[in-house]
């Protein structure tokens, strides 16, 4: 008598993850044949997973995972090894009002945003994200805020739970830096997070300062002089 496979109904994300090691030899293929092997890569150190997806069937048990590591790499577990899976989806999404986003998502697991799928698993989850996963109703929103607003670094570092109106105030803060030239993605989630802290007052402060250093430095606009005239300018405000 064959056994009946269960089918997959559902993708809901992995509020209690576990840890989990596998040698890098034990990656058979990456999502794309164009890729190399895991194999060869020079770094030989065991992958540190953590489920941040999961497949339940009809009646409710877990099917399959989705595992992520830190960096934002996902991972599943087949007969022939684990099988690395890259984003599919960097455009619409059916399942959302509105239907774009400029976020990067897994098509095939529930059109799940893949700074989601990291945050769950790798960040700690809020109780208030926690009671809305099983359907409580409350009126706190938390989203996932991209630290340095670069929606292509999807790693745990640059990652925080925020409640909606602390991230479109984040959102204004980039807006303002932009106009000075001051793009948040050239620098570190550490130096954003010191920015995010200040209140208005102190920031229109520091915009002061960061420009007053530009100027001092003849206008050298490279990246690491950029970060090094807003540390300079954090600095001085202590």
């Amino acid at each position: 008598m064959s056994k009946i496979k269960s089918k997959i109904v559902k993708w809901e994300y992995v509020t209690k993850p576990f840890d989990l090691k596998v040698q890098p030899i034990q990656v058979k293929r990456v999502h794309s044949p164009l890729e190399p092997s895991l194999e060869t890569y020079w770094d030989r150190r065991a992958l540190h997973l953590r489920p941040c997806v999961q497949g339940v069937d009809e009646y409710g048990a877990v099917v399959k995972y989705l595992y992520c590591t830190r960096d934002g790499r996902f991972f599943t577990r087949g007969k022939n090894g684990w099988n690395e899976i890259k984003p599919d989806c960097y455009g619409n999404n059916p399942k959302k009002k509105g239907g774009t986003t400029n976020c990067p998502q897994l098509s095939n697991y529930g059109w799940k945003p893949c700074h989601r799928c990291v945050a769950f698993a790798w960040l700690d989850v809020p109780k208030d994200v926690k009671l809305q996963m099983i359907g409580v109703d409350d009126p706190t929103k938390w989203e996932v805020d991209h630290i340095n607003t670069d929606h292509k670094n999807w790693t745990a570092d640059n990652l925080q739970w925020v409640t909606a109106d602390e991230n479109r105030r984040r959102g204004k803060i980039a807006r303002r830096m932009r106009k000075i030239g001051l793009n948040p993605k050239h620098l570190t989630p550490t130096l954003c997070r010191h920015i995010y802290t200040l209140s208005n007052e102190r920031f229109d402060e520091f915009l002061e300062r960061f420009q007053m250093c530009c100027v001092a430095d003849d206008g050298n606009l490279s990246i690491e002089n950029i970060r090094f005239n807003v540390a300079k300018a954090l600095d001085a405000m202590r």
